[in-house]
């Protein structure tokens, strides 16, 4: 029946008309052929130039880069040696005269040390007389009025003495009178160094850069602490004062009560006597005498601390001149220092720029000739396409028409063999299905043998000694041998760790047979349907035992078990998928 239908659909009479389409054809496409050879020698000698060209002018680009780097550091460069040369015009810089005027700053210091430790010696010298001063001051007023109380005394002598004896009344008063002199000598001298020392303390206002003692740098915290000291002091003497006071007027009281309770004549008597006593031995002439000469003392040394204190604020102005010297001669040395490296680097720069040997004008030529062969490559490319297509449709036509004419003479040879091929199918069949199970066989053969070798380094264990697979006429099966050398099936005794070495063994082991060149292993999502102890023990094998086998692993999972691996390195993949962003890849 096939035969006969073979027969009917053959067309004797077209056969002619498609033998002259077929030469015309043939033709056509020789000749598209020769202009799609031409078009193709044209493009690959232009674009061989146009990379050469475009070498030279990448070339030339980094020679003008560098030469405009260089240049503005030239320019920058001729800008400072210019500022900085009319700078240092007509002055004359050098170490020897910064020394000389450091030399002339150091003597004005030494002056100034030298009178401030006089100044030092004066406010000692002074303090000491301002002492002696109150201390005489409280003797005068002592012996005035002592000679008062005599003059008193003696009158109420003379109303009550009728040579009644002294009594012991007289020796405790005079106890009591040396005590009150002595509370109003220690008050007058406290007072006198409040005063003092509240006069130093409005001299040292907050701020000041020197001390109005000595002259000496004085910083702010210095100053501060100076002051925290008086006022320390200030009160520590307002407190003596007031227990002297208090002392004073306790001693006063006691004497009065004595009197009050009625002293008798041998106290009064008592009393003239230690008065005219104390008269006897301090004069109060001598001590307006002593007191006088004090105050010219005195007087002489604040004159003295005037002239220091005037000697040393004349001195400032020059120290202060010579240190802004100091420091304008230094910043110019620096400058001139620093003028000389920029004319070295300044020459640099310059012969830099003449070995680099830019050339602008080529540069320009090298970038139009660039852009003109880029653009010759794009039109020779869109001819060679255009030429490629016209080839492609016209070989097309004629496979299509030497396919109809090919298929009518095959048609006719057909019918002549189709009883040959009708006995011979049969033939076939039979040797087709030997093969079939011939190449299963063999292969089933070379997989068992790889996995032999690769059981063993991928599974650490004894208790599987070998794994294995064999077929049947519907399926494969897997088999395991026991440690007693037993073959049972894989299904409901491995566990899921074991299945998975299983599953990779045969995976490693079927890549070894297909690709014997084998260098590379890709796993997606081997931990499917395993437990944690079995994407350990997966994790264990992919990184001691498969490197032995094969030489890089890249394993595609979900499971964060594999995940940051110290053995292996590991990207995370993420993209959104929403908006069809790219891809991102993020190392672990």
């Amino acid at each position: 029946a096939e035969r006969e239908a073979v027969a009917k659909s053959i067309n004797t009479f077209g056969i002619a008309e498609l033998e002259n389409k077929e030469k015309e054809l043939t033709i056509s496409v020789e000749e598209t052929k020769k202009k799609l050879q031409n078009a193709e020698e044209e493009l690959s000698k232009t674009r061989e130039k146009s990379i050469s060209v475009d070498a030279e002018y990448s070339e030339l680009a980094k020679k003008r880069e560098q030469t405009s780097e260089l240049t503005k550091e030239k320019t920058k460069l001729e800008g400072y040696v210019t500022t900085w040369t009319k700078e240092l015009e007509g002055k004359d810089i050098s170490e020897e005269k910064i020394s000389e005027i450091r030399q002339k700053r150091d003597e004005i210091e030494a002056k100034r040390i030298k009178r401030g430790e006089e100044l030092k010696e004066v406010d000692a010298n002074l303090t000491k007389l301002s002492k002696n001063v109150g201390v005489l001051d409280t003797k005068i007023k002592s012996a005035e009025k002592a000679a008062n109380e005599l003059k008193i005394t003696d009158t109420k002598l003379s109303a009550l003495l009728d040579g009644k004896p002294h009594g012991t009344v007289n020796a405790e008063m005079k106890l009591l009178e040396d005590e009150i002199i002595l509370l109003e000598t220690e008050r007058k001298s406290a007072e006198t160094e409040i005063t003092q020392v509240e006069k130093a303390s409005v001299q040292l206002a907050p701020g000041m850069l020197e001390c109005p003692v000595c002259g000496n740098k004085l910083e702010e915290h210095k100053a501060a602490h100076l002051i925290d000291e008086r006022r320390a002091r200030i009160a520590e003497l307002k407190n003596k004062i007031s227990g002297a006071s208090i002392r004073l007027i306790e001693s006063k009281k006691k004497l009065s009560a004595l009197t009050i309770l009625g002293k008798d004549i041998d106290t009064l008597m008592q009393m003239v006597i230690v008065l005219r006593s104390q008269q006897e031995d301090v004069g109060v002439d001598s001590l307006l005498g002593e007191r006088n000469a004090t105050v010219t003392e005195i007087t002489s040394e604040t004159e003295r601390k005037t002239l220091i204190m005037a000697f040393l604020e004349s001195l400032a102005p020059e120290a202060h001149q010579l240190a802004i010297q100091i420091n304008n001669s230094v910043n110019l040395l620096k400058m001139k220092k620093e003028t000389e490296n920029a004319k070295v680097r300044l020459e640099q720069v310059v012969e830099s720029i003449s070995r680099i040997g830019f050339d602008e004008k080529k540069f320009d030529e090298l970038r139009t000739s660039a852009t003109e062969l880029k653009v010759a490559v794009e039109r020779l490319n869109g001819i060679r396409m255009n030429l490629a297509t016209e080839n492609k449709a016209h070989t097309e036509i004629l496979e299509s028409t030497r396919k109809e004419l090919g298929a009518i003479k095959k048609a006719l040879e057909e019918e002549k063999r189709l009883g040959q091929i009708e006995e011979e199918l049969a033939i076939f069949k039979n040797s087709l299905m030997e093969t079939q199970v011939a190449l299963r066989t063999e292969l089933i053969e070379a997989i068992n043998s790889a996995i032999g070798g690769i059981w063993k380094i991928i599974y650490p264990y004894a208790d599987i000694s070998a794994v294995r697979i064999t077929a049947t006429d519907k399926d494969y099966v897997f088999e395991i041998q026991d440690g007693n050398g037993t073959w049972k099936s894989l299904d409901g005794i491995a566990s899921g760790g074991e299945r998975a070495c299983v599953a990779l063994a045969l995976r490693i082991s079927l890549s070894m047979v297909l690709t014997p060149n084998l260098g590379m292993l890709i796993l997606d999502e081997p931990t499917h349907n395993l437990d944690k102890e079995a994407v350990e023990l997966l994790s264990q094998t992919l990184q001691l035992k498969v490197p032995e086998v094969i030489g890089q692993t890249i394993v595609i999972t979900h499971e964060e078990g594999l995940m940051g691996s110290e053995f292996a390195a590991s990207y995370k993949l993420t993209r959104q998928k929403e908006g069809f962003g790219a891809t991102v890849t993020e190392r672990i």
